[in-house]
């Protein structure tokens, strides 16, 4: 191994090299003379030894940032209808849905997905102890909103609700991913589920 001084943007001032042996920087994982080891991220002609490792540690931070910290499955409300018994309360609703999804960084969307997909147990378990306590068909509502990554569309469905037998709660799966550096990015899926009332828990985060 010889001192990779020469790949920092100090690197023109390798004159000064020692010619003991190199170690490596804890900080950008490269090596160095005993000269250029420590870290002073200086580019002065007159700088006495060390080198510069900030641009391998902002890529490191960059990287840690983009890490999923947690996520939460939400079973986002759209239309809630209580029962209205005895009544004869038919109607035709229209609903809008669509794929959305909120960030500025599209790019790195699929690998949040993937990510934020490995923390969640689709099968209604988390880490082996509690159950969900949704449906399948809930659950895969969820699911949907990871999957649908680079096309945002929309959707519209009719939906007949009779009141008079039950009551009518739509749902929309919803993912909130957050990032190590507290960014949140929100999927949103096209898949809706119904329920005749409204759901006790409709949210769930798995670290």
């Amino acid at each position: 191994m010889s001192c990779e001084n020469s790949k920092m943007s100090n690197g023109m001032f390798t004159a000064n090299c020692s010619k003991n042996g190199v170690k490596k920087c804890k900080e950008c994982l490269h090596t160095f003379c005993d000269y250029h080891l420590k870290v002073n991220n200086s580019t002065s002609l007159f700088a006495k030894g060390g080198h510069v490792c900030k641009d391998k540690k902002s890529e490191a931070y960059q990287e840690w940032a983009d890490g999923v910290q947690h996520v939460d499955c939400v079973l986002e409300p759209i239309i809630m209808c209580k029962q209205q018994e005895g009544a004869t309360f038919k109607n035709k609703t229209k609903v809008t849905t669509g794929v959305s999804i909120k960030t500025d960084e599209k790019s790195k969307v699929s690998k949040w997905a993937g990510e934020a997909s490995l923390k969640v147990s689709w099968t209604g378990q988390t880490s082996g102890k509690a159950n969900l306590g949704w449906s399948a068909e809930a659950r895969s509502v969820c699911r949907s909103a990871s999957m649908a990554t680079h096309t945002e569309t929309v959707e519209e469905k009719e939906w007949n609700i009779d009141l008079s037998k039950s009551g009518f709660c739509l749902y929309q799966g919803v993912m909130h991913i957050t990032l190590n550096d507290g960014r949140v990015v929100q999927m949103r899926g096209k898949s809706t589920f119904t329920a005749p009332e409204p759901l006790k828990h409709t949210m769930f985060r798995f670290q």
